[in-house]
């Protein structure tokens, strides 16, 4: 099985409870793994498998009550992950709403990530603030453009991974949030069939990573 308890070099947990485990996928790149993993998959589903594109950001679980959002908090080791309500509010994601049209008790899980566009804007915003910060210093401590696109953003998950740990907002970053699944508390009825769940993520805001393939 590619399913896992949660991905190697994931933090150590947190101060959020998850509902349901958060689990994770390995990466192989040996056919024979994935073609066992796809038979197991199709086995235990009637024959009935959905292929989603992966996208590498930050795994949320996001948790609405009465309507609202109140609750957004990283994978952690699975069981239990860090709050970061605050930090992901504050960077206002596309597709992440604040309220929905349904009033019961239910979570949304999805990837935090930059696209291209984000990842553009949010690095332009980085080096035009760290270039002010540096113009501020006396002339013979300034660094030279050199050194400070070595302070640049690396890569979108690095990028989003920093952005949503920083203490202060500085500058603007950009970031989007694709749902992938929706757990309520009683998966049961045609809410246990996964393409049903994410079917009804539209509705509510939301885009489907499913969507995206």
């Amino acid at each position: 099985m590619l399913f896992t308890a949660v991905a190697a070099g994931t933090s150590k947990g947190g101060d959020v409870d998850h509902a349901f485990p958060m689990l994770s996928m390995e990466k192989t790149k040996e056919r024979d793994d994935l073609e066992k993993f796809i038979t197991s998959v199709a086995s235990s589903a009637n024959g009935a498998i959905v292929i989603e594109p992966k996208l590498d950001g930050l795994a949320l679980s996001v948790l609405y009550k009465n309507g609202k959002l109140v609750r957004v908090a990283l994978r952690g080791d699975g069981r239990k992950g860090e709050d970061v309500t605050k930090q992901t509010l504050a960077l206002k994601p596309n597709f992440l709403p604040l309220t929905v049209k349904r009033t019961d008790t239910f979570e949304v899980r999805g990837e935090l990530i930059m696209d291209d566009e984000d990842f553009a804007f949010s690095s332009e915003q980085r080096m035009n603030w760290l270039r002010a910060k540096n113009n501020k210093r006396p002339v013979d401590k300034r660094k030279t453009e050199e050194e400070l696109l070595e302070s640049r953003f690396k890569n979108q998950r690095n990028a989003i991974a920093g952005s949503i740990r920083r203490e202060t907002a500085d500058y603007e970053v950009r970031a989007t949030f694709f749902a992938y699944d929706l757990a309520l508390s009683d998966h049961s009825g045609d809410m246990a069939s996964h393409r049903y769940r994410v079917g009804t993520l539209g509705a509510l805001g939301f885009v489907a990573s499913m969507t995206l393939a």
